[in-house]
């Protein structure tokens, strides 16, 4: 599979002004459904990419209204340009999408490129956007998702707090954690919800319950791979847990998915 990050960018590219006010960038995300913005000067010039990750960590992604009860009117005077934002992970249009989405990821941590002319965006491409442009799911011989899982799932207790999972991630290296009560699989707590709750302001004593993901979606390990492609796509997240009866044997996720295009190529 060779696909060009030309054939699959997407256009117009959603930029926010350095300038604009953090609520601003919170509802323009949040309105689009995306994970990535292009920060621009006033002359449309690209300065950096803003991340779901960074703008939760800063707000929660709280609207004002409420945001306010938790950080204080100072807080909502912050601007774009105040954040710590990443470089703009720039890749020329012709280049293999996979290759530099993966070398873009390995050597900064990126999972987005962004296309310039002149200096201005005009493409940005996710790794989302490449998993679904591929077709992962449409054929692959009938594979399931067991051989591309990754097994040994990582679990925590519904009476966790939020520092105790956080630890839990770091230890292990992880993103994602299975929330577990007496009832089995509960929910799931992901960096992303981890963020949420510290830009909201909740301390590392908070009940883990109040920020994880519920009820959560999961998938058996003999499911095809096309149906966990679909709901990874259909519900905008980056991982399911894989279960085999009433047992969690694993996670797939989408760069489990783009390990496999790897492969394919």
């Amino acid at each position: 599979m060779r696909l060009r990050v030309a054939d699959l960018v997407s256009r117009p590219v959603l930029t926010v002004p350095e300038a604009s006010p953090l609520d601003a960038a919170v509802r323009q995300m949040e309105d689009a459904g995306v994970r990535h913005l292009v920060v621009v000067d006033a002359e449309g010039r690209a300065k950096g990419l803003l991340t779901d990750r960074v703008l939760l960590e800063a707000t929660g992604g709280l609207p004002e209204r409420i945001r306010e009860l938790y950080q204080g009117t100072a807080q909502l005077r912050r601007c774009v340009a105040d954040l710590d934002l990443a470089p703009v992970p720039v890749v020329d249009a012709s280049s293999d999408a996979l290759s530099a989405l993966i070398i873009e990821a390995v050597l900064h941590g990126a999972d987005a490129l962004v296309t310039l002319t002149e200096g201005r965006p005009d493409g940005i491409l996710s790794a989302v956007d490449l998993l679904r442009a591929a077709g992962v799911g449409c054929d692959l011989d009938g594979a399931s998702v067991r051989p591309f899982m990754t097994p040994g799932l990582r679990t925590c207790s519904l009476q966790a707090s939020l520092g105790e999972a956080l630890e839990t991630m770091r230890t292990h290296g992880i993103h994602h954690l299975a929330v577990c009560g007496q009832a089995g699989l509960v929910g799931i707590f992901s960096e992303r919800d981890a963020l949420r709750a510290l830009g909201r302001g909740r301390g590392l004593d908070s009940p883990l319950e109040g920020h994880m993901s519920r009820p959560p979606h999961t998938v058996e390990a003999d499911d095809s791979l096309a149906e966990a492609v679909g709901l990874l796509l259909k519900h905008r997240i980056s991982a399911l847990p894989v279960t085999e009866g009433n047992r969690l044997v694993g996670m797939i996720s989408v760069a489990d998915l783009l390990d496999h295009l790897v492969d394919r190529d």
